[in-house]
């Protein structure tokens, strides 16, 4: 026996604990910034996307759930923007990396996660997304920290150099 909440036999997805996969997520993001697009149609499009079976309905069980899918959107929102905010050095942003992330969006994530797993970019879009993001949270925080320690060590050697003169 499962505790699975559901409605009209669909499982609801739990959007704030991550369960949704990375490619729900980037679709969903999609959906729900489009600009001119109804509540209507943001509702039914992401409704879509997380059930394709799903049929139509304006039931007050699923707009209710529609205002959770999207709560929970705003909450890995947030959390997206404070914990994987990435500030590039001057040397990436002459290299173009605001330009590499705006032509390639969320598929740059794909690839790289793809490239370090060794996994078919398709294998990494259903990925759960709360795995994806605990990844991408890691793998900057690791970045950082070695980032830091080039900057240390370097630092010491400049010293070291300069006391020797």
């Amino acid at each position: 026996m499962h505790n699975d909440v559901q409605i009209a036999g669909l499982v609801k997805i739990d959007i704030r604990g991550g369960k949704l996969t990375y490619g729900q997520r980037i679709e969903i993001g999609e959906i729900l910034a489009r600009e001119g697009a109804s509540v209507s149609e943001k509702y039914t499009a992401t409704m879509k996307c997380l059930h394709p079976d799903w049929v139509q309905a304006f039931t007050p069980e699923w707009i209710a759930w529609f205002e959770e899918v999207v709560d929970g959107l705003r909450y890995w929102m947030e959390r997206e923007t404070t914990m994987l905010a990435y500030q590039p050095t001057a040397e990436e942003i002459a290299a173009g990396i605001n330009n590499l992330g705006k032509k390639l969006g969320p598929m740059m994530t794909v690839m790289t996660l793809a490239e370090k797993f060794g996994k078919d970019p398709d294998e990494i879009l259903q990925w759960e997304y709360g795995k994806v993001f605990g990844l991408l949270y890691a793998d900057l925080e690791g970045f950082k920290y070695q980032r830091n320690y080039r900057k240390v060590i370097e630092s010491r050697e400049r010293q070291r150099r300069l006391s020797r003169k």
